[in-house]
């Protein structure tokens, strides 16, 4: 059985446990923290000084799931991750 949007990007939650990037299906980026993920949206906030200062609310249909990165604290950079759907799981580029 095929996870639902909530339950994929909780799983990825569970690997951006601090900062993260996402792009947008419409070409947008962002890095930040996940703060909170619903059965529609997706709580986003920015964080330092460059950042919004209120938390970003995205529709989860409006992320793209190839286009997502995570900060990994033991290689101590980021890891490009992409859904895949045979596996049911997230594969990294890097």
């Amino acid at each position: 059985m095929n996870k639902s949007l909530m339950e994929i990007l909780e799983s990825f939650q569970d690997l951006a446990t601090g900062r993260c990037t996402l792009q947008l299906i419409d070409g947008q980026y962002y890095e930040g923290y996940l703060l909170e993920i619903t059965e529609e949206y997706v709580i986003f906030g920015e964080g330092g000084y460059a950042g919004q200062p209120e938390d970003l609310r995205f529709a989860l249909t409006q992320i793209d799931l190839n286009k997502l990165s995570y900060f990994d604290t033991k290689l101590y950079r980021y890891r490009d991750v992409y859904w895949d759907e045979t596996q049911q799981s997230w594969q990294t580029y890097n």
